[in-house]
């Protein structure tokens, strides 16, 4: 019996030495170079205005390691691989304890996933909860380890762990559950975060065991970091967190102009847009078409420019994005039509410069008809005798 065990164990220490060496002369895994991610588009004051889908249908943000909140990498060491820079890839102790928890008492399944082995799993989709598959994940694990610093691996693994449906890596997350950046989260939002990769599919803003998990994990920091014991006034205020359905989704036609954009390639795209101004630029519309209706008038777009810099500072390509009654997804800014009274100025202008009439040159504004064609005016009314330059400031279109 004794033989026969020293035989498979040589065996299985033969094929595992075999597969680390066919693994770290085969080409470097990619871990981040060639997975999609979403862009999210910001107003002048960084706040999100809109976020889009991966090409995979994932809210997946990519953040480097250096924008990410120092509390939050550290919880999530803190939570998921305590001696993350002492291993590599695989730490011995745990997987011991958790083979032996598993087949030898066989009590409640103990993780023992390094963020390297966790990062194998997401990476190259293993399936883990087989035999073949650990040995598989804690091999790419160590190859991983083979070809990248401590910084890349847990750079890659924050930018794609699991936090819930379709949410992955911390930047999208934090967006979601936060509606803030997540070099801008507070020590409990950080917290927070760090417990749901755990069990993504439960840890959800629904579950009211959330706050009592994130609590227990408090009292774990404050064994390293007793300075912080002020702040537990925080966690015990209620845990507010919002959900995919309050993601914004402002500016519709100014953000889809930027995202289509072929000369921008961030993946974070700051403009210059004011949401205070836009708000402002909203209200007017809005009652400007509540008092034009009564004449037929549902529409408008509006365009709002600093004309020092051109740079735009509001915009509306429709009264409603998604009114179909109005074609609200038609941006009317980009729209082609007629110019309308912007040639106004010109015609006058090119009046004054060839001797035809004077600021004080009486115009008749009464009706006309040319060929069978009537014009009128916005307000189909006719003034009468008008001079000019008061034609010119009120519109008159004869």
């Amino acid at each position: 019996m004794k033989k026969l065990f020293k035989t498979i164990s040589i065996i299985l220490l033969t094929l595992f030495v075999s597969g680390l060496l066919i693994l770290f002369f085969s080409p470097t895994p990619e871990l981040l170079s060639d997975v999609n991610f979403s862009k999210a588009v910001y107003d002048d004051q960084h706040q999100l205005l809109r976020m889009t889908l991966s090409k995979d249908e994932k809210f997946r943000l990519y953040t480097p390691l250096s924008k990410i909140s120092k509390e939050l990498v550290e919880a999530t060491l803190l939570q998921e691989d305590q001696y993350f820079y002492s291993h590599y890839g695989v730490n011995p102790i745990a997987l011991g304890k958790a083979l032996w928890q598993t087949y030898g008492v066989k009590t409640r399944r103990v993780g023992a996933s390094t963020i390297s082995m966790q990062l194998a799993r997401i990476r190259f989709g293993i399936n883990s909860r087989q035999v073949s598959g650990k040995l598989w994940q804690i091999l790419r694990a160590i190859q991983i380890e083979m070809h990248y610093s401590k910084k890349q691996i847990l750079e890659a693994y924050l930018n794609l762990a699991p936090y819930g449906g379709n949410i992955e890596g911390v930047g999208a997350a934090s967006l979601v559950y936060f509606n803030k950046s997540v070099d801008r989260i507070s020590l409990p939002e950080a917290l927070t975060l760090s417990i749901i990769p755990q069990n993504p599919g439960k840890r959800t803003p629904q579950n009211h065991n959330l706050k009592h998990i994130r609590n227990h994990l408090f009292a774990r920091w404050l064994v390293k970091h007793p300075e912080d014991g002020n702040k537990k006034v925080m966690f015990d205020l209620p845990l507010v967190m919002h959900t995919l359905k309050d993601l914004p989704f402002k500016v519709p036609h100014f953000t889809q102009q930027v995202l289509h954009d072929a000369s921008i390639t961030k993946q974070s795209i700051d403009t210059s847009l004011d949401s205070r101004t836009q708000i402002i630029v909203e209200r007017i519309t809005k009652h400007y078409l509540a008092r034009k209706k009564m004449v037929g008038v549902f529409n408008a777009a509006v365009l709002l420019v600093d004309t020092r810099d051109l740079s735009v500072k509001a915009q509306m390509g429709s009264a409603d994005f998604f009114n179909k009654q109005i074609s609200g997804q038609i941006n009317g800014i980009e729209t082609k039509r007629s110019p309308g009274s912007t040639l106004k100025p010109f015609i006058y202008g090119l009046a004054l410069d060839q001797g035809l009439i004077h600021p004080n040159t009486v115009l008749k504004d009464v009706p006309h008809s040319f060929n069978g064609y009537n014009p009128e005016n916005f307000d189909y009314e006719f003034m009468g005798p008008i001079k000019a330059k008061d034609a010119l400031v009120l519109s008159r279109n004869i």
